[in-house]
């Protein structure tokens, strides 16, 4: 049986890249030489091409560099986007199941996520009466009634039945359906919002753990979420907040550092670590200000 992964990077998230695979073939050792991975060749350079399939093959895996077709290409460029963090690469995961045409179930991830533990379960799971399966979004509730959804999950880990989404969305119809959407509503959230959107009546939801955004909380969420960062299997960088950057503080900080240190200069190894107590101060002072903003609204709202 092959296991099949996607992921979509270009030069800028390579060493992210790195370390999602990395931590995903060592922490699945007994299904990494049955594992499959496909990400696109727009974007990367060779020398980056080199570092993501060194890491596969030191685990017998497979790695397929993919070319995009231009035409979908060109829809994707002109999709607005709102939000900083978000790229127009990260858009290649809406049209995954056309392009990797002769693969039937697919894990996609994003890049910024530590992989701690085996995967094995989510492709156990029962896709046969949907065509995506994720973890709700750490603001689900939020996201869902804005988009008019009654479920809403984050797409930064996904089990995909390519077959399924083939079947009922041929590309021509997906891509008509996609150009409709584009021009009624206004996705803060990238295809993230699409997704959420087109697959409504298609979707199931898989355990936070494969998906464990709790993280962004960082001080409270070590406090009082202990037992649920310990059992996470996938950890998931949301929002600007990346593992990678020296200012900001997180659970998994140490583990990181373990696959990132491996690509970082010694002075950006100094400033790792050096930004982390800077870190905690600026996370302090935000949620402080969030709590506040979130009081007053609470205030507004009783009195109103």
């Amino acid at each position: 049986m092959s296991y099949n992964v996607a992921f979509c990077c270009d030069d800028n998230y390579v060493v992210p890249a790195c370390i999602a695979l990395e931590s995903m073939l060592k922490n699945n050792i007994k299904i990494s030489k049955d594992m499959i991975f496909y990400t696109f060749s727009d974007g990367l350079c060779e020398e980056s091409k080199i570092k993501l399939q060194k890491i596969v093959e030191a685990y017998n895996s497979q790695l397929h560099f993919v070319d995009f077709p231009a035409d979908l290409i060109s829809i994707i460029n002109n999709i607005p986007i709102y939000v900083n963090h978000i790229t127009s690469v990260s858009f290649y995961r809406l049209f995954l199941p056309y392009v990797i045409n002769t693969v039937d179930i697919c894990l996609y991830v994003d890049c910024d996520i530590l992989v701690r533990g085996s995967v094995l379960p989510l492709f156990e799971m029962n896709t046969k009466d949907c065509c995506i399966m994720g973890a709700y979004d750490d603001a689900a509730g939020y996201y869902a009634k804005r988009l008019g959804v009654s479920t809403y999950c984050n797409t930064g880990v996904l089990l995909m039945n390519f077959k399924e989404i083939r079947k009922h969305y041929p590309l021509e119809s997906f891509i008509s359906l996609l150009l409709e959407a584009l021009s009624n509503n206004v996705f803060l959230m990238g295809d993230q919002d699409i997704i959420n959107l087109l697959f409504k009546d298609s979707l199931s939801i898989f355990p936070n753990e494969y998906n464990y955004q709790k993280h962004l909380k960082k001080i409270k969420t070590m406090l009082f979420h202990r037992k649920s960062i310990k059992n996470a299997v996938i950890a998931h960088f949301i929002t600007h907040d990346k593992a990678w950057n020296p200012t900001h503080f997180y659970p998994y900080t140490f583990e990181y550092y373990k696959y990132l240190k491996k690509y970082i200069l010694k002075k950006d190894k100094l400033l790792y670590w050096m930004g982390k107590p800077l870190g905690v101060v600026l996370h302090s002072i935000e949620y402080m200000y969030y709590d506040v903003k979130r009081l007053k609204n609470k205030i507004i709202h009783k009195n109103a």
